[in-house]
């Protein structure tokens, strides 16, 4: 995200130092239902930001286009003297499990949303949750310890993309609907050597017609 803004700003740049100086960072009051962790929704942030905004004559825009068939989020923190800052992001919606491409779309758009507001403001999620000393401390230790499923993931990430990259558009299609998955996060633990197999032999069967015979490459052990 790249920050843009009015040709002049000599207004607005007071009126965000004072909003700023006064903006504190925006309760948790979310869950994570997957990471099992505390966030700041975008209403938490908006709660937080919009009255010191609003006392500095600051507003927020948060319109969205379409470009080239994706979707560009902006965020605008506009005066009343008409100079604005803001940044934009192009987003991609895939789907998610269980959610249709409404809901999918919602949920990224209000990401983005939460996100590119809180980094113009430059605040951050204050934890509620009254943790002392001691289980921060946990909960830090925790964090670096990657778990086992995300190992697993990135083997099968770097084995797989290499392979799904050199592969011709109608193939990546093919993939694509023999699996439903748009993205190898999305195809399930168990399927993933099945997954690996399908298209390493796609690539063997490729490498097999232009060398008008050759014999296969090996393949290689996959731990899923």
């Amino acid at each position: 995200m790249q920050l843009q803004h009015s040709e002049s700003i000599d207004k607005i740049a007071p009126a965000l130092c004072a909003a700023l100086c006064d903006i504190e960072h925006a309760q948790k009051n979310s869950i994570n239902p997957h990471l099992r962790n505390k966030y700041a929704d975008l209403g938490s942030v908006l709660d937080t930001v919009r009255p010191k905004l609003a006392k500095q004559k600051v507003f927020i825009l948060q319109p969205m286009r379409t470009e080239d068939g994706l979707v560009v989020q902006q965020t605008v923190l506009m005066h009343e003297s008409g100079q604005w800052v803001g940044s934009e992001a192009v987003i991609a919606v895939g789907d998610d499990k269980g959610l249709n491409k409404a809901q999918s779309f919602g949920l990224v758009i209000s990401y983005f949303r939460r996100y590119q507001l809180q980094a113009l403001v430059g605040i951050a999620s204050e934890d509620d949750d009254g943790s002392t000393k001691s289980e921060k401390s946990e909960d830090k230790k925790d964090a670096n310890e990657e778990p086992q499923e995300t190992k697993a993931l990135k083997e099968f990430r770097d084995k797989c993309e290499p392979i799904m990259d050199s592969l011709p558009p109608k193939q990546v299609s093919m993939v694509v609907n023999t699996f439903k998955a748009s993205k190898l996060s999305q195809v399930p633990p168990a399927r993933r050597r099945e997954f690996y197999t399908f298209v390493k032999s796609l690539v063997d069967t490729s490498k097999t017609t232009e060398e008008d015979g050759g014999g296969k490459s090996k393949e290689g052990d996959f731990e899923g």
